[in-house]
């Protein structure tokens, strides 16, 4: 039968009028009719309804209460900070933010509108020494769009900590200052970049262990190549790697220079053994995935992460992608844990901020490789670990 409003007929019942009228098969309806009445009637599949819908009732109910006792804790340290922190003196600071939905999950919409511009969420220890990290009430997409709200963010974190001479800065943070001012990010504030770089030689090192090759026998791919971080890392990478491919649309054209290639070009990832993802956000290896091969490892250092579906996607290409993360062997304790982080993880930019704080002195560019031994004599590494849900 003629069908234009694509109803099938299987679900069809009483009387419909169309233009041109076939004949139908009453056997075959009636045969349909009492199949639909048997599934229906048939206790198994609604047994399993109500289990399902008990289920769900309980994950909602569950969400629910977590969100409210976040809120909860996030509520009572902001309100009695004022009071903490006479007494309280961290070493260092960490200011992180969110995005919405992150967000959504531990501030209430009329929270973050009262809330001051940075304020304390959470405790850290490393040997012995206690430090703080602090968030701020504007989103990732608000500062992506008003860059001057994230440096009113770090100029309130200097104010509620002014004694600290550490802090670290979580993410895009310095780049969103510098939008902003049109300048790097002024001491005591770190941009944390030597230390995801440090974190990102180690996690080359792992990658090239899980193919059975050396460094220098490995090529590298390096998503998000031309960003300020990503082109040090590129840079490092260029001196032990046997190639490097730096990937970023931001690269007008394909150039080759030594043993690193800078394309735009999302099917030189084919090219690679072993991917590092340093692009703003991991939902952007969706450009990639089609260049995907068997047996490619990658590594996955973007925040927010790469999402489950994408991740299911590059598993179907027979490629293994990884989280990386720092730890060490007597680690950093963030109490909660950020989301997405085990509560030893470390990322490459509070890393950083812990190696100076131990080592009594700040480091730069030139130091690097000072700053990689200072690292690896605290007993930090690279891990790759699965994405946690």
């Amino acid at each position: 039968m003629n069908n234009p409003e694509g109803i099938s007929s299987r679900n069809r019942v009483g009387l419909a009028f169309v233009e041109d009228v076939e004949t139908v098969d009453v056997v075959e309806v009636e045969e349909t009719l009492l199949t639909d009445a048997v599934e229906t009637l048939d206790p198994e599949p609604v047994s399993n309804q109500k289990k399902k819908r008990r289920k769900n009732l309980f994950q909602r109910i569950l969400k629910k209460f977590f969100v409210l006792v976040a809120r909860a804790y996030v509520s009572f340290f902001y309100y009695t900070w004022p009071i903490l922190k006479k007494a309280i003196k961290p070493k260092f600071v960490f200011a992180v933010y969110g995005n919405r939905k992150q967000q959504g999950r531990f501030f209430s919409e009329s929270f973050t509108k009262k809330a001051r511009r940075a304020f304390p969420i959470g405790f850290m220890f490393f040997r012995g020494k206690l430090g703080m990290y602090c968030a701020s009430p504007r989103t990732e997409e608000e500062m992506a769009e008003k860059p001057a709200f994230a440096s009113a963010y770090l100029m309130g974190v200097l104010s509620e900590f002014p004694k600290t001479k550490h802090f670290a800065l979580a993410g895009r943070l310095p780049s969103f200052d510098h939008k902003a001012r049109g300048k790097n990010v002024p001491e005591p504030l770190r941009d944390g970049s030597m230390g995801t770089r440090y974190v990102m030689l180690r996690t080359a090192e792992a990658l090239a262990k899980k193919l059975g090759k050396t460094l220098s026998e490995t090529t590298f791919c390096i998503p998000g190549g031309a960003g300020f971080t990503g082109a040090k890392v590129v840079e490092d990478l260029s001196r032990i790697c046997r190639f490097v491919i730096a990937l970023d649309p931001r690269y007008e054209m394909s150039e080759t220079m030594g043993n690193v290639l800078r394309t735009n070009d999302a099917r030189a990832v084919g090219q690679a053994d072993a991917v590092i993802i340093l692009t703003g956000n991991g939902k952007e290896v969706e450009n990639f995935i089609p260049y995907l091969h068997n047996g490619m490892v990658l590594a996955d250092d973007t925040h927010p992460p790469v999402p489950k579906y994408l991740r299911e996607q590059v598993a179907g290409t027979g490629a293994m992608l990884y989280k990386t993360v720092a730890e060490a062997r007597r680690g950093i304790r963030m109490i909660p844990a950020l989301p997405g982080f085990e509560p030893s993880n470390v990322p490459g930019c509070l890393l950083q901020c812990v190696v100076e704080m131990t080592a009594g002195r700040y480091f730069d560019e030139h130091d690097f490789s000072r700053f990689c031994d200072e690292a690896d004599k605290l007993g930090f590494y690279a891990k790759l670990i699965s994405h946690p849900d």
